[in-house]
């Protein structure tokens, strides 16, 4: 099931169309919040969350992807990709 939110824009602020509030698939929302949440961000659910920050310039990919799995199947989501490239890129294959 696709989870239906308030939609967000790019810095994070609600996304307003015309002066109204849009609601669509947040699941892009819910990856993003999980990836650059840290644990104990999110008070009810301390364990949430992922941290991606902490993990620039550590040597720890293996690490990374297991917490962004486990993030992500905590939350819901079926994991059918992820990988990061040798450039650093992260690709995501995740839904509801």
């Amino acid at each position: 099931m696709i989870p239906r939110d308030i939609l967000q824009n790019n810095t994070g602020d609600i996304l307003l169309v015309n002066g109204d509030i849009v609601i669509g698939d947040g699941t892009y929302q819910h990856q993003r919040d999980l990836l650059l949440s840290r644990k104990g961000d999110v008070r009810t659910k301390p364990a949430v969350g992922v941290g991606l920050e902490d993990y620039i310039n550590d040597d720890d990919v293996a690490g990374m992807l297991s917490d962004i799995r486990r993030a992500f199947r905590g939350d819901g989501m079926s994991v059918k990709k992820l990988q990061i490239d040798i450039s650093g890129k992260l690709t995501i294959d995740a839904n509801y």
